[in-house]
């Protein structure tokens, strides 16, 4: 035990020092999400408003959910306004913390037959992995949910295994501590920190969901090993369940209250179409993007540069199109929205802006999309989610890092930035954290009591890749949560023997 704990001190050491040097050497204010984030949590400790607006007067809005700027407003509060590299140093120091709670997942994830020695060894793995992956600890750099995201979501796993284990009477032989809560209060707890991660990322309710079925899952085991009816096995889930759905609506109570006493409206998430009422959305113009995009490097030049760019017709794809016939009627409609309007003026480094979507555009989208989609269902609804998906996984998940980019073309890779060497080497640890999971899910595989945590995992991960792969625009950053679980895995595929 003396040898584990100067291990994991030196780990941790290192986890800080890889991610202290991340957060002062690169810094990266350039997402636009993050200037969003950080003008929420100023004019939050400057006038108290919660509003995107950058002048006066200040318009509260919800289209954001307040997880994240609260957080920076915390920090511009202890550490100054605007004061972001504050904000990269305390994500680094979480991250940190991030790596500590995954190795504790770890180790109550490993079979009560281990040996303590073994689920000490497998904790230190994951402790290690975690420490060097590069994929999550990048993005301290950054002013974006993702940090804070995923140390919530470890926290909520972590959480919910703990109650697990308590309720399997676990504290018995000797797998956790005697001193913990009930599980009951466990199950609160971990409700109370995915509403907490929810109003981070709204999508990360999943998470809750997740943990909610593997309450039931248990639960019935548990009844049935005691040789108890489905009487008792309702009453202890509908306890446990209602444990969960407390903490998980405290955490959204206030924000919920905000929105209906501010706007009139139920409104516990932020709306999908990041609009407020009346604002026009141009979700004709995305069902035609969603109809073909398979890749990232479209997400910036087609959607992102919505109403501030022009767009052209030779920067979509040629599977974009069915028929020259639709080709020439998109490359019509981009030439009309890419049209300058006739009053408008170039702003101060002489940028023009497009006269914009309109309803009428946007609407000529929508059609030609429902179109492809009446042609070719299959292709819609199976083929172009399955390649966002696949996409989204085996992406180099080198964003934010000097030589971010595209392993293919091979031939645009940059060779001043080296991406001919580094980004081949992240596409490798991407599978290599993808092997050495699916080797650790193996190892569990074969111990009955760790198959419950297999199926925490599957919740986990499918349920939410299969709805960022139905997204117009398909970003990597959004699978970061991904790796921790990939990481304590693969922990048991290096400690199991």
């Amino acid at each position: 035990m003396r040898h584990s704990g100067v291990w994991a001190l030196a780990l941790v050491g290192l986890a800080l020092a890889f991610r202290l040097t991340l957060a002062i050497g690169f810094p990266n204010d350039e997402p636009d999400d993050g200037k969003v984030y950080a003008l929420l949590a100023h004019n939050l400790v400057t006038a108290g408003v919660y509003s995107a607006d950058d002048t006066p007067p200040l318009t509260p809005t919800y289209v954001r959910v307040p997880g994240y700027p609260a957080f920076i407003a915390i920090v511009y509060r202890a550490f100054g306004d605007n004061n972001n590299t504050a904000v990269r140093i305390v994500q680094a120091c979480l991250d940190t913390l991030t790596c500590g709670l995954l190795a504790a997942v770890a180790m109550v994830w490993a079979p009560r037959s281990w040996t303590p020695q073994r689920r000490r060894r497998a904790a230190l793995v994951a402790l290690a992995l975690s420490a060097v992956c590069p994929f999550v600890a990048i993005y301290v750099t950054t002013i974006l949910t993702e940090t804070l995201a995923t140390a919530l979501g470890v926290l909520v796993l972590l959480l919910a295994s703990l109650a697990v284990r308590r309720a399997d009477g676990a504290a018995e032989f000797g797998v956790l501590p005697p001193w913990l809560p009930r599980s009951r209060t466990l199950w609160a707890a971990a409700g109370l920190a995915g509403g907490v991660m929810t109003l981070v990322r709204p999508e990360s309710g999943l998470y809750v969901a997740a943990i909610g079925v593997l309450l039931l899952v248990t639960s019935w085991r548990w009844a049935g090993r005691v040789g108890l009816g489905i009487r008792e096995w309702w009453r202890r889930a509908l306890t446990c369940g209602f444990a969960l759905s407390l903490g998980f609506a405290a955490a959204l109570a206030p924000w919920t209250i905000r929105n209906a006493v501010v706007f009139h409206t139920f409104q516990p998430l932020n709306p999908r179409s990041l609009s407020m009422p009346g604002e026009f959305v141009a979700w004709g113009y995305a069902d035609w993007v969603r109809s073909w995009i398979d890749h990232p490097r479209y997400v910036g030049p087609v959607m992102f540069a919505l109403d501030r760019d022009p767009i052209s017709v030779d920067q979509i794809p040629a599977r974009a199109f069915d028929s020259p016939d639709e080709r020439d009627e998109v490359a019509r409609l981009l030439r009309q929205y890419s049209t300058p309007a006739p009053d408008a003026e170039p702003d101060e480094t002489g940028h023009q802006p497009p006269s914009g979507m309109t309803p009428e555009l946007d609407a000529a989208f929508g059609a030609i999309a429902g179109a492809r989609a009446a042609r070719h269902p299959l292709r819609q609804y199976v083929v172009l989610p399955v390649k966002r998906a696949v996409m989204l996984w085996f992406d180099p998940h080198a964003d934010y890092y000097p030589f971010a980019g595209f392993l293919y073309p091979w031939a645009a890779l940059d060779p001043d930035r080296d991406q001919q060497f580094w980004l081949p080497l992240f596409t490798g640890l991407t599978w290599l954290w993808t092997i050495a999971g699916w080797i650790g899910a193996i190892v569990l595989w074969r111990y009955r009591e760790g198959r419950k945590w297999l199926l925490l995992v599957a919740l986990t991960i499918l349920p939410r890749l299969a709805l960022l792969s139905w997204m117009e625009n398909p970003e990597p950053r959004y699978t970061m949560e991904f790796f921790p679980l990939l990481t304590a895995l693969a922990a048991y595929a290096f400690a199991w023997r």
